[in-house]
């Protein structure tokens, strides 16, 4: 019974280094997937905006890796688009100013801490991250919360959907309002309470 007991013990250690190691597999994954999203959306986003690719072009590009590789997914035009859309939301010199201020860092500090939080959070956070939310500030939180408490997908969409930004952006302005301390004789008679 003694020797069972020991060799559980040592058969959750062997457990738990392939579980590690399979979490670290599927986070340098997700690294790479997003790195080429966002890469696709540079190349996507400066061939639209300098004219060179109009929206059919984006579409034979989306027909031209459909033929090629059928059995990738996102690679739509729709997919293309929202790669687009990615890349110019988080490069925006708007967004890296205001990401700057609300963070405390240098523009080079931002885009570098921005880029290694983006390849934390899943794409499909990402794509709810990009169309629920309207401001910088907002974004910010969000990326933030998602990888500060490791949200799946769907308890991020639920804090989206619940409005926990502007819950939280309420909640703060109204404890900065109040006072810190009873004005003085508030009660003038001492029997009050």
């Amino acid at each position: 019974m003694k020797t069972n007991l020991i060799h559980n013990k040592e058969f959750e250690q062997i457990l738990s280094l392939v579980q590690n190691a399979r979490n670290r597999i599927f986070s340098k994954a997700n690294t790479e997937l997003i790195l080429l999203y966002f890469n696709v959306g540079k190349i996507v986003s400066e061939k639209v905006n300098n004219g060179n690719w109009g929206d059919n072009t984006v579409q034979e590009l989306a027909d031209f890796i459909a033929a090629k590789q059928p059995e990738l997914n996102g690679f739509n035009r729709r997919g293309l688009y929202r790669m687009k859309q990615f890349y110019e939301t988080y490069t925006n010199p708007q967004f890296v100013s205001t990401a700057s201020t609300l963070l405390q860092t240098t523009e080079n500090e931002t885009t570098e801490f921005v880029t290694t939080l983006l390849t934390q959070i899943q794409w499909s956070a990402h794509l709810h991250i990009l169309s629920k939310t309207k401001t910088t500030e907002e974004k910010i939180f969000y990326l933030k919360l998602t990888h500060d408490q490791n949200l799946s997908v769907r308890e991020l969409e639920r804090q989206l959907n619940t409005s926990v930004y502007e819950r939280t952006m309420l909640s703060n302005t109204l404890t900065e309002r109040k006072p810190n301390h009873l004005p003085q004789n508030i009660f003038k008679d001492p029997f009050i309470f």
